[in-house]
């Protein structure tokens, strides 16, 4: 009988020990399980592929979830474009997700869910996302790839990195290629010029590059001031008539309504941005408000749609073999934050390199380290991204763009691309 009874006992015991990981599996679990959205499987196929985990730090839910649902698409696009024409050899790509809802306090929790899934590195194109997270980054020495970091970042230069331009680039290149190449410049007296926006991290980074810029070059800008307001506001008066008299205004990234308020008062300033303005031009499609933007300039965008060029060809290639045309066209629509796909695209180049150096079984965060500061992208035939040992944002040429109101279009007006400007 109590042979009988521990037969059965271990008999049971066995039948749990299957259970139990499928009912751990299938349970909602704690907060921060919740947050991530894909769970990865680390298993090698019998070819013994080694798979290299994407942990991707993201917004699905909050202020910015419109632009990066597409920057998390492009991911997915080009992730999969690597692994579908084996251009890595011996290694499969996988992304794993986190939402964070555009809420600081789940960085930290979602940075140590994403290494629990085993990511091997970090992408983010979350604001604000890499000052919080550095300390952690530089302790465990794990990658950090963003094109939403910020100055303080990246110095001093360590695990994160930018496959794009920050903030404070962006403002001194397109107010010193305005003061040299805009008709409407002023010609007998500095231009009056401030900014408006949100108060988050990359606002106050573009405006604060502005405001250097103008004091360091008084001869060409009068500052007139940067005027923030809270994440989420949507009514603009106050900020409309601090900058009523300017001749250049950089608008919230969000810029529809200030731009409607800024217009409808009568003012004229024209409008600058960058690519994060771009990002949400699909409000001003749904407003109806591309007269309002005519001749507004960009800079910060690696490539536009229509661009004769082989940035602007991957963009397209990935873009139309992944989706149908009427995606496609709202995607376009949408604004330039597929383009993102150009930052995604060196980091998996630079996975690539690792692998080069080091084969893929021996794979880690040292080699992609190394591989990271010594790449160089070339395109068209002239080298336009790079990282060092001490540079961490990697684009130095890119084009600056206007807003066609007529054609309800970004065309380029620069001659190609230009320098990238890192001092004001």
């Amino acid at each position: 009988m109590k042979k009988s009874l521990i037969g059965k006992f271990v008999l049971l015991l066995a039948i749990l020990m299957l259970v139990f990981p499928l009912v751990a599996a299938c349970g909602g679990g704690d907060d921060e399980e919740e947050n991530g959205t894909t769970e990865p499987t680390k298993t090698s196929d019998p070819g013994g592929t080694v798979k290299i985990t994407i942990g991707n730090l993201s917004d699905f839910t909050g202020a910015t979830a419109k632009a990066d649902e597409l920057i998390n698409m492009a991911l997915a696009d080009v992730v999969k474009y690597y692994n579908d024409e084996n251009l890595i050899p011996g290694v499969e790509l996988e992304v794993v997700d986190y939402d964070t809802s555009y809420d600081p306090a789940r960085f930290i929790p979602g940075y140590k869910w994403l290494k629990e899934k085993g990511a091997d590195l970090i992408f983010t194109p979350v604001p604000g996302a890499g000052e919080i997270l550095k300390p952690n980054l530089e302790g465990d020495g794990m990658v950090m790839f963003s094109p939403a970091a910020g100055k303080a970042d990246l110095t001093p230069p360590g695990y994160i990195f930018m496959p794009t331009t920050i903030p404070e680039d962006n403002a001194y290149t397109i107010m010193k290629w305005v003061a040299e190449n805009d008709p409407d410049f002023p010609a007998d007296r500095p231009a009056k010029i401030g900014a408006a926006a949100w108060s988050t991290p990359y606002n106050l980074a573009l405006h604060d590059g502005a405001e250097e810029y103008a004091k360091a070059h008084p001869d060409q800008y009068d500052w007139q001031g940067s005027y923030t307001a809270p994440t989420g506001t949507f009514t603009w008066r106050p900020e409309v008539e601090a900058l009523k008299d300017c001749d250049y205004v950089f608008p919230p990234i969000h810029m529809g309504n200030y731009v409607r308020e800024y217009r409808t008062a009568g003012y004229d300033a024209k409008l600058l941005g960058s690519g994060a303005q771009a990002a949400f031009l699909y409000l001003i499609h749904d407003a109806g408000l591309w007269d309002k933007i005519d001749g507004m300039l960009f800079f910060g965008i690696t490539a536009w749609w229509t661009d004769d060029t082989e940035p602007a060809q991957f963009m397209r290639d990935r873009l139309n073999a992944n989706h149908s045309e009427s995606e496609a066209a709202e995607i376009m629509r949408d604004g330039s934050a597929y383009g993102a796909i150009d930052a995604e695209y060196q980091m998996v180049e630079i996975i690539k390199n690792a692998v080069e150096a080091v084969g893929a079984d021996n794979f880690n965060s040292e080699a992609l380290y190394e591989a990271a500061i010594s790449y160089e992208a070339v395109a068209d035939g002239v080298a336009r991204a790079s990282f060092t040992d001490t540079k961490r944002a990697s684009l130095d040429l890119l084009p600056v763009y206007e807003a066609d109101g007529e054609g309800k279009d970004l065309i380029m007006v620069s001659d190609g691309t230009i320098p990238v400007v890192h001092e004001p």
